[in-house]
């Protein structure tokens, strides 16, 4: 009888089943919600959650300027060219507010020194592609005298490679 009612329910989903454990309802996998998780499984996702810290070198603060008159300081990315939330939590209203406006502030020291250590690691890899190319550049040069000095040869002897000389006697 409960197979009879599950294909009666679920004919065109073609999924997978799935039931909790002392249920006699069976559930599929397409249409039904998934299961339930558990207290334990809720504390393992927060806390992976709640591990995963930015980077602060890696964010700008803005000044947002709220509906209710009230300055609030909020951090983003700096990828971020501008704030891109409508509503904040205002800390004196204890109310989510509009912002009206907002204003990146300059960047802090440890936003500095991580720009700093971006553009010195970008300007070693420049380095290192320069000397590649100069390299390139010197071999192709030394070629190129190289036929300049063949062709010079064969001007000299009648259009004949220098070894090839024919003696005048």
């Amino acid at each position: 009888m409960a197979e009879a009612e599950y294909n009666r329910r679920h004919a065109d989903c073609r999924s997978h089943r799935w039931t909790l454990q002392g249920s006699r309802a069976t559930h599929c996998g397409y249409c039904c919600p998934p299961p339930p998780l558990s207290e334990e499984q809720v504390a393992t996702i927060r806390e992976i959650f709640n591990s995963n810290k930015p980077d602060p070198s890696e964010l700008d603060t803005w000044q947002l300027t709220l509906t209710c008159d009230h300055l609030v300081e909020a951090t983003q990315h700096h990828t971020n060219t501008y704030w891109y939330r409508s509503v904040t939590n205002c800390p004196e209203c204890q109310q989510v507010r509009g912002i009206v406006s907002s204003v990146k502030l300059p960047p802090g020291d440890a936003r500095l020194t991580a720009e700093r250590r971006s553009l010195q690691e970008s300007l070693t890899k420049a380095r290192v592609e320069e000397d590649r190319l100069q390299k390139r550049v010197d071999k192709a040069r030394q070629r190129v005298s190289a036929m300049e000095e063949q062709l010079a040869d064969l001007d000299a002897n009648d259009g004949r490679p220098a070894r090839q000389r024919v003696s005048a006697e």
